[in-house]
């Protein structure tokens, strides 16, 4: 790659980042799309805030708290609007891939992670057991699961028709609107691990935090096609 050539962004690369996702979570899908891209400081969203793995590079001084992510290996990072905020060099959103790029792959983590929840869904509510039978037989939670999955799949199939990094940055806005959707169909069938923290509540707090993040979807719409 010259120098100033954009990483390209394979697809190999978006499902790698979405396998990792729904196989071991948040910090590690974000650590594996740093080192696929390069990249060993925080790409910063429209308003300069990031949400990044520990090992990324960054001021301390940026370092801010947030509830709900304790335990998860992830660090907020203040905008230069915070107050007390460190003066610092503009930056490209999206750093070395480009604002549409990131928020493409992006979506393909965020979906990863619905993954995930899913698949804590459907152990969990096999494992509940009611008057005989498995939570996951009544038909009002098969009815939730099967709203769940077809956002999924819808958003999935979107990602899949279009080539690596052509997915216009409104389009990704739309899709996170349908995942974070879906994430919030499947939290209530977990019943209070889905709201603890450190269990998949966590999860899709640290996932909705990456759309408030690198995302403006009131500004740039919320419709997928």
């Amino acid at each position: 790659m010259t120098s100033g050539e954009r990483p390209a962004l394979t697809r190999s690369v978006q499902r790698a980042v979405h396998d990792t996702a729904r196989r071991a979570g948040p910090t590690a899908a974000l650590s594996a799309l740093y080192e696929a891209i390069g990249r060993d400081t925080p790409s910063r969203g429209p308003g300069g805030h990031a949400l990044v793995p520990e090992g990324v590079r960054h001021d301390a001084a940026d370092t801010t708290v947030l509830p709900g992510i304790d335990g998860l290996g992830l660090l907020p990072l203040r905008g230069p609007t915070a107050p007390d905020a460190p003066a610092r060099e503009p930056e490209p959103e999206g750093g070395p891939i480009g604002p549409a790029a990131w928020a493409e792959v992006l979506t393909w983590l965020r979906l990863g992670l619905s993954v995930r929840i899913l698949d804590e869904a459907l152990g969990y509510l096999r494992d509940r057991v009611t008057g005989g039978s498995p939570l996951l037989s009544r038909q009002l939670i098969k009815g939730a699961l099967a709203d769940a999955v077809a956002l999924q799949l819808q958003v999935r199939s979107v990602l899949d028709a279009h080539a690596p990094g052509d997915v216009p940055r409104p389009l990704s806005a739309g899709l996170n609107a349908m995942v974070t959707q879906a994430d919030r169909i499947l939290l209530p069938l977990l019943g209070a691990s889905g709201f603890t923290t450190g269990g998949p509540g966590s999860v899709a707090h640290a996932s909705e935090l990456l759309v408030d993040t690198y995302f403006t979807i009131a500004q740039e719409g919320t419709e997928p096609c």
